[in-house]
C-alpha cells in the first residue's frame, strides 16, 4: 500500500511501520526522512511529532507519556494479518527493545508490567525470538 499509493493510514504508519523501525534500532532522523520521502501527504508539522514523539519516543516523553510499541499480539488483534513466522520476529524485536530499555520501563508504573512479562518468558522461547530478531535486523538494516 505504501509503495503503490504513497499513502497508508496513520495507524499503519505508527503501529506497524514506525514501530518496527523503532524496535529495529533505526535512527529517528532516518525514520523521519523515510516517512517524508515515502508519503504524498507529509508535512513537518505532522511528521515531526508523529515520528519523534509517538513513533520513536525520541523526545523522551515531551509529546507522549509512553512509547508506542507493540508485539505481534496487538498487530494480530488490530488487523487481518495471519499468524506466522513474522510473529517471532516482531516479538523478538519487541522484547529485545524492552530489555534494552529496562531501566526506563521499570521506573514507569504504566510500563513496569512489561518488565514483569519479559521476566516470565520461557528461556527457550526468548532465545528463539531473540535470534529471529537479530537475523531480521542483520538482513534488513544497515
Amino acid at each position: 500500500e505504501s509503495i503503490e499509493l504513497g499513502y497508508t493510514h496513520h495507524i499503519n504508519r505508527l503501529m506497524i511501520i514506525s514501530n518496527l523501525m523503532n524496535l529495529s534500532g533505526i535512527d529517528p532522523n532516518n525514520i523521519h526522512k523515510w516517512f517524508m520521502e515515502m508519503y504524498v501527504d507529509t508535512a513537518d508539522w505532522v511528521m515531526v511529532p508523529n515520528v519523534y514523539g509517538m513513533g520513536t519516543f525520541a523526545d523522551g516523553g515531551i509529546f507522549s507519556t509512553k512509547p508506542y510499541i507493540c508485539g505481534s499480539s496487538y498487530m494480530l488483534r488490530m488487523s487481518n494479518y495471519k499468524k506466522g513466522d513474522w510473529c517471532d520476529v516482531v516479538d523478538g524485536l519487541y522484547w529485545n527493545f524492552i530489555e534494552k530499555n529496562i531501566n526506563f520501563f521499570k521506573t514507569n508504573p504504566r510500563l513496569s508490567l512489561m518488565v514483569n512479562a519479559l521476566n516470565k518468558i520461557n528461556p527457550e522461547r526468548k532465545k528463539l525470538i531473540t535470534e529471529k530478531a537479530q537475523e531480521f535486523i542483520s538482513n534488513n538494516t544497515v
